[in-house]
């Protein structure tokens, strides 16, 4: 713990060194070399293969496991997903589980709302995928590590697995170590040194409503209805459009913005915002989607 300490104060040194174009070019960098692994993932992951091992999701070398044994597409003993936590990262885990969700419909399957997670929560967050559900739970006192305790006495985390609604892994049958890197990320990430994300690969609900919260024109303008693809919604969106002082809009005014929405798939109010300009305003509540997965709970520690 002592090297990780020492490793943040001196990254933290470094980059109060630098100037904010080198800031936004080793972003750029890194967001490249991100963008160019989602490829590979991809890629490999539409020929059912894992872009890691390049080994079919149905089969793994037992002695080296690899990640996508979290995909349960065969029935793998569960001392190999031991095996596997004990040399993955956190990060890394919680990316691939993101990639592979969002492959199927993006955001809505990954619940990690912030409104939806107990304070004392470093991170609670649930992923969907097919029939399978993932949580990663981690409280402060387990990030701080439960002293005098036989297990779980150093900075840990905990994860449960779902096959078909029926828990295959508990929270607690594993108090899973942060590696290093974890670490060393969270702890610049607490001191407000960077900022992590999982990019738009990985984004999940929180991303969601950031956006509508912090930029709800860009929100409006780029959301599509779900009309006959209700399951694959990310959010509800709920308006209340206004005429222009001494103006009122016609029967006629609304079936064109219904028709707008019907052939390009924006929301109705962002057609009515694009036939008035900004001559009408809108109040826009956005909320979570019904079929986004609930967070699983874990219970308190014996």
């Amino acid at each position: 713990m002592n090297d990780v300490k020492s490793t943040v104060s001196q990254l933290e040194r470094q980059f109060r060194e630098l100037t904010p174009e080198e800031i936004i070019a080793g972003n750029k960098i890194q967001a490249d070399a991100v963008d160019e692994e989602y490829q590979e993932f991809h890629e490999a992951y539409q020929k059912g293969i894992c872009y890691l091992c390049n080994r079919p999701f149905d089969d793994v070398d037992e002695m080296n496991p690899c990640m996508h044994i979290l995909l349960r597409r065969k029935r793998f003993k569960k001392g190999l997903y031991e095996s596997l936590f004990k040399n993955c990262e956190y990060f890394r885990i919680a990316a691939f589980l993101r990639w592979v969700a969002n492959e199927e419909v993006s955001a809505k399957n990954i619940n990690d709302l912030k409104d939806e997670c107990a304070d004392n929560k470093v991170f609670n967050e649930t992923i969907v995928w097919k029939n399978i559900e993932w949580t990663f739970d981690c409280s402060q006192s387990d990030f701080d590590g439960h002293e005098g305790s036989e297990f779980g006495n150093e900075p840990h985390w905990h994860f449960q697995m779902k096959e078909d609604g029926f828990i295959f892994i508990k929270f607690n049958d594993f108090h899973i170590k942060f590696e290093d890197n974890d670490l060393i990320t969270m702890s610049l990430v607490k001191d407000n040194a960077i900022q992590h994300t999982f990019g738009n690969a990985g984004m999940g609900m929180q991303n969601v409503m950031d956006i509508a919260d912090e930029q709800p024109e860009l929100f409006l303008n780029n959301s599509k209805t779900a009309n006959e693809c209700e399951e694959k919604a990310a959010v509800r969106v709920q308006s209340i459009i206004s005429a222009p002082p001494g103006e009122t809009f016609s029967g006629e005014d609304v079936y064109q913005a219904i028709q707008m929405s019907k052939r390009t798939g924006k929301t109705i109010s962002a057609c009515m915002q694009e036939i008035f300009g900004h001559k009408c305003s809108a109040f826009v509540m956005v909320s979570p989607h019904d079929g986004v997965p609930e967070i699983a709970k874990r219970g308190k520690r014996k």
